[in-house]
């Protein structure tokens, strides 16, 4: 899932070609769709239809019958849209009352609460150009994992969700509304991530050296936080909350595949030569800041939570006479950042979000799902 693509959370969606089948269709088909049930539009078709309603309507006016108001809910009617007409709603929904406040390389994603009063999901401090051209060190020692890590890091360029599959069920035939719900949750955060880098405008490593020569394109946007781990960070947080009864504040164990999965996804991009181990660090604070948030909108749910404040001037190891040394971004990085005792990453004020309706009902759906994982 590639922050770059803004498409990176549809990877799922490719195991949804049930309409396969109908390859075999003949040539006069010009458009693929000779199908109205179901199918897309042509002009082929619409020709058809025409000729066809003049053979079987009478010429006499058409009255309409009588009809009914519509019984059902708002989620209801959601889940009867198609899923490209449902994404587009999860991303209205999930953006409800989302504003970001910047200053001084600082910024800071704020909701609504279920009272309609703002409140911090997560907050974020950049790294000074210096602190970043220190450690591009880090950067370029990653550079001989690149022949060993190529095939992760090209098709993670596009699909992450391949990657947690292995560690968790996730055929897209069983497991269709699951992936559903990561593609929306995917692509809200990645909104959000592009905003905060777009704010803080952190300088990619390339750009301290001709010396790194990254083995993908680098992205135009700015490099902190890494967009990739917070992708990853946010779907390993989901899928740990979907296991374990929608447990919104279990924190990142380094023991759980789906965490060590995250962490190699992030740094990956590392080894590409893109970003700093100080980005992922920051990505997967606000993934799993963004996926308490999310989980906190659950209708059903009626406690609170809490988001992260990811201060990147902390980042970083020390010498015996208080130097600043580069800061690695590994699995017990992970589990040190979330011990409570790490002066980068602290906790922000607890929160009550106002719930989700829509994406409660895809929720439901995932969960439904898993709970039939045994069959």
């Amino acid at each position: 899932m590639s922050i770059e693509s803004g498409r990176s959370g549809r990877s799922g969606r490719s195991g949804r070609s049930g309409r396969s089948g109908r390859s075999g269709r003949s040539d006069y088909d010009l458009a693929g769709d000779a199908d109205h049930a179901g199918g897309g539009s042509s002009l082929t078709l619409s020709s058809a239809l025409i000729s066809m309603r003049d053979g079987v309507v009478d010429a006499h006016s058409v009255t309409g019958g009588p009809g009914k108001d519509n019984s059902l809910s708002e989620a209801d009617r959601f889940l009867r849209l198609s899923a490209l007409e449902r994404s587009v709603v999860i991303q209205s929904e999930l953006s409800e009352g989302i504003t970001l406040e910047s200053k001084s390389g600082t910024a800071t994603v704020n909701a609504l609460n279920k009272k309609a009063e703002p409140c911090s999901v997560f907050k974020i401090k950049r790294p000074s150009t210096s602190e970043f051209q220190q450690d591009v060190s880090l950067v370029a020692a990653y550079a001989d994992l690149r022949s060993d890590r190529l095939e992760e890091i090209h098709l993670q360029i596009e699909d992450i969700l391949t990657f947690f599959g292995v560690a968790t069920p996730l055929h897209p035939g069983t497991y269709t509304w699951t992936l559903e719900m990561l593609e929306g949750a995917v692509e809200f955060a990645t909104a959000i991530a592009q905003r905060v880098k777009l704010t803080l405008g952190a300088p990619r490593p390339e750009l301290f050296t001709p010396l790194l020569q990254p083995i993908i394109q680098t992205p135009s946007h700015g490099s902190f936080p890494s967009g990739h781990a917070t992708q990853a960070f946010l779907v390993a947080a989901m899928l740990d909350a979907l296991r374990n009864g929608g447990t919104q504040t279990r924190v990142p164990d380094k023991d759980s595949q789906l965490y060590r999965i995250a962490t190699r996804i992030a740094v990956n991009r590392t080894v590409a030569g893109v970003h700093y181990p100080s980005d992922s660090a920051a990505g997967a604070a606000l993934g799993v800041s963004m996926a308490r948030y999310i989980l906190n909108r659950l209708v059903d749910v009626n406690s609170t939570s809490f988001g992260y404040k990811f201060n990147g001037h902390k980042y970083h190891d020390e010498t015996k006479d208080g130097d600043r040394l580069p800061r690695d971004f590994h699995i017990d990085e992970l589990e040190k950042m979330f011990s409570g005792s790490d002066p980068s990453l602290s906790k922000l004020a607890s929160f009550e979000a106002k719930p989700a309706q829509n994406f409660s009902a895809l929720w439901r759906k995932a969960q439904a799902e898993w709970k039939g994982v045994w069959g």
